[in-house]
């Protein structure tokens, strides 16, 4: 029934009805919790995290991410802190945060490179890459507006 819940709280996310994907996630959330499955609630709550997120609701994407991380890191779940790592930092870089964004994208990525997820890896690169990149632009832009 969890998975189920989950299931559709994505369908609903993909289909721009972020109200009723919130609700099958919380739905999702108690049952999981319900029945023990930390690494099932940590998921969902990084999933109500987004969902924050998109809302702009940062404090409690923010509280969401973290108590997803806190989870995973208890349960030892490697892939788990390293897509929790990524989404405070693209948090982080959505709110021009970058250098704390820069030290969640680069302890992911290291967490990536030891289990050798290949996919991690490439979206921790281009996240970091991302980052620097608007960072750049952002740092470039002032020094060559005020010195004009």
């Amino acid at each position: 029934m969890a998975q189920a819940l989950n299931t559709m709280g994505v369908h609903f996310f993909y289909s721009g009805d972020l109200p009723h994907a919130l609700c099958h996630y919380q739905r999702c959330l108690v049952l999981r919790q319900e029945i023990g499955d930390r690494k099932g609630a940590a998921t969902t709550l990084s999933n109500i995290g987004v969902i924050d997120r998109d809302q702009g609701d940062y404090v409690a994407a923010l509280e969401h991410y973290d108590r997803s991380l806190r989870i995973r890191e208890e349960i030892g779940d490697e892939q788990g802190i390293a897509a929790s790592l990524n989404n405070i930092g693209n948090l982080c870089g959505s709110q021009g945060a970058y250098a704390k964004a820069l030290d969640h994208y680069q302890r992911s990525l290291k967490i990536r490179e030891v289990q050798d997820d290949q996919g991690g890896i490439a979206g921790s690169l281009i996240n970091l890459g991302n980052i620097h990149h608007t960072w750049d632009s952002m740092t470039k832009g002032w020094i060559t507006t005020n010195a004009a």
